[in-house]
């Protein structure tokens, strides 16, 4: 998904990089989830441009049973791509801006970065091909995940209490507001 937090002029440069990588690769089934904010007309009179077949525009429809699906996801700097390493997918994270991929899925080896057509229809074609690369991925994944996405254990409210206590608590000691922090105290 490319978000709608991402100016117009952005969003046509990103889609149009993924036609053309798609008019390179006509045996792929490429389908664009929307935004719930994105403007539709965008993408058709895009596809309509390129006279592209086999590809389906998607407004409403669940995105996890999307990703459970795809064989790779590509995106801008979204966090669906935080959602597809968890679930082992392959992610392309595709950029205007030649070698300024600073995404978190990246510096971990999580995901490929792409900045242009040929970067990305290399990015595909290898996911594909060369176990090599899909295994570098998987590390990067469990490293992504070991970083970043760890502690899903249903108790991130009482380590974000146990956080405040500790902020409540370090200000006291420093001589501040100590009334406030009390109530703050009972309260919790």
């Amino acid at each position: 998904p490319i978000t709608t937090c991402i100016p117009v002029w952005l969003r046509l440069k990103l889609f149009k990089q993924i036609l053309r990588a798609k008019e390179r690769l006509p045996g792929v089934e490429l389908i664009i989830k929307l935004h719930p904010q994105e403007n539709r007309d965008l993408i058709d009179r895009l596809i309509k441009e390129f006279e592209i077949k086999g590809v389906k525009v998607i407004a409403e429809f669940d995105i996890y049973e999307l990703l459970n699906i795809c064989d790779i996801l590509i995106t801008h700097s979204s966090t669906m791509a935080s959602e597809a390493i968890l679930l082992e997918k392959p992610v392309i994270n595709l950029t205007c801006f030649p070698g300024r991929d600073d995404s978190p899925w990246v510096e971990e080896g999580a995901a490929i970065a792409a900045d242009s057509v040929e970067k990305l229809v290399l990015a595909i074609k290898d996911i594909w091909e060369d176990v090599g690369l899909r295994n570098r991925l998987q590390e990067g994944r469990k490293k992504f995940i070991a970083r970043y996405l760890t502690g899903c254990d249903g108790k991130a409210a009482e380590r974000v209490i146990k956080l405040i206590m500790e902020m409540c608590h370090e200000g006291r000691n420093r001589g501040e507001n100590p009334g406030e922090m009390s109530r703050l105290d009972e309260r919790l």
